[in-house]
């Protein structure tokens, strides 16, 4: 699908545009919808006047989904190292965007704990030999449980030209890992600079669902992803949400609509994990989808009356729709975010063992918080959306001149630099 209304930010640039060449890094083209959200907007945000080439494990998809609208060239980093060296050393800018890039990897991803890091640290350090200058922005930094990865972390960090992070923590792990004070300021998450009909498609889908009016029933939107800090507990983790939907179907009728973030790619992607979890619970009134991009989530977010989410993306969406959200804290992120949004208080820690009853109570007083839990929600994320607008602001500024701002301040004293 084609993101045409996620649209630049409201401020005009106070520069005339410069074309740049810009080689702009992340994790696309692996079905995963927060992902290829962030990818959209940023191009958005950075300007549509760029030359953008763009790392992806399916480019032929990306390139399809974004060549209406920027001129890009999506590039196999795989499987063409060759070609990733020669446009590190011909751009006129290196800029990685969003998403958990310096971290040690989960043993239940699968691959080495190092794999990330070592490969963004290459990066970086052949773009500096080459002397592009480097934007690491709104990325999360950590886990680092490790010598190592704290090692790696800090090269990273200190490497890059400027950095911005979207959580408290990342800034304190940058500035404990030796980043330069005047070089990194936290930002929120990128995602939310995006108004809440960017997010919705012109004409919605059918969500699948009935007017909870006529129903009776309470919609609750259900995201699950199996990547979590403790994989040996997943069982447990699924026997515990059993309990709790059993206890919260006991005390209000529910109806469940599966909200997958990513549906192909991996061998338990959200959807078959959620169309498992769900099977053989018809007192829980399930609803299946197919989600291809963020429109689809959003439809299905706006079509329920509440969000339990453990995926980052899912509950930055359900919070600028201003849906009451539940999170599954399986990540220090999705912990932050849930601490940033102040709903922290009826989360849980889903790496360690939790009590279905409490988590039960907390989905069904969060239900009965209704439309003033969704406007407090929504204003919180039209602050988020203005911080944004601002540093978006800051980095097309440092674009036009990179040799000229080396660090935030140089920029626009309205950068911030903790917060």
């Amino acid at each position: 699908m084609i993101d045409a209304d996620i649209a630049p930010a409201d401020l005009p640039v106070q520069h005339p545009p410069t074309t740049r060449r810009i080689l702009f890094l992340g994790t696309h083209g692996q079905a995963n919808i927060g992902d290829e959200l962030l990818l959209t907007t940023f191009l958005h945000q950075l300007g549509i006047e760029h030359h953008y080439v763009v790392n992806s494990y399916a480019p032929e998809r990306t390139t399809a989904q974004l060549q209406s609208q920027f001129d890009i060239e999506a590039i196999d980093t795989s499987g063409d190292r060759l070609a990733l060296l020669r446009h590190l050393v011909s751009c006129d800018a290196v800029v990685f965007g969003g998403g958990s890039i310096v971290k040690e990897l989960y043993r239940s991803v699968g691959r080495w704990r190092y794999a990330t890091l070592v490969m963004v640290l290459a990066l970086v350090v052949v773009a500096r030999l080459a002397r592009r200058p480097i934007l690491l922005c709104g990325v999360g930094v950590g886990p680092l449980d490790t010598r190592t990865g704290r090692l790696l972390a800090a090269m990273i960090v200190r490497t890059a030209s400027l950095v911005s992070v979207r959580d408290a923590t990342s800034y304190d792990t940058c500035r404990s890992i030796g980043a330069r004070p005047d070089r990194v300021v936290q930002i929120p998450d990128p995602a939310f600079v995006n108004r809440a009909q960017q997010l919705l498609p012109a004409t919605p889908f059918d969500a699948g669902s009935t007017d909870v009016g006529s129903t009776g029933r309470v919609r609750i939107a259900l995201n699950l992803n199996r990547d979590i800090a403790n994989g040996d507990r997943w069982d447990d983790v699924l026997a515990e949400l059993t309990r709790t939907f059993d206890l919260v179907a006991d005390r209000i009728p529910i109806e469940i609509h599966a909200l997958p973030m990513q549906s192909e790619f991996k061998e338990h992607d959200d959807a078959t994990v959620l169309r498992e979890f769900l099977a053989g619970h018809p007192e829980w009134n399930a609803v299946h989808h197919d989600t291809g991009d963020h429109r689809d989530v959003a439809t299905i977010i706006t079509g329920c009356d509440l969000v339990v989410s453990e995926r980052f993306h899912a509950i930055v969406v359900a919070a600028i729709l201003g849906r009451p959200t539940v999170g599954l804290l399986y990540d220090v992120k999705v912990a932050e975010l849930a601490d940033q949004l102040g709903i922290d208080d009826r989360s849980v820690d889903i790496n360690a063992p939790f009590d279905p009853a409490a988590l039960a109570d907390a989905i069904v007083d969060t239900a009965a918080m209704g439309t003033d839990e969704g406007v407090r929600l929504g204003l919180q994320a039209d602050t988020y959306r203005a911080e944004l607008i601002d540093h978006f602001g800051d980095v097309r500024r440092w674009l036009a001149d990179p040799a000229g701002h080396r660090t935030w301040s140089t920029i626009t004293p309205r950068t911030r630099q903790s917060r």
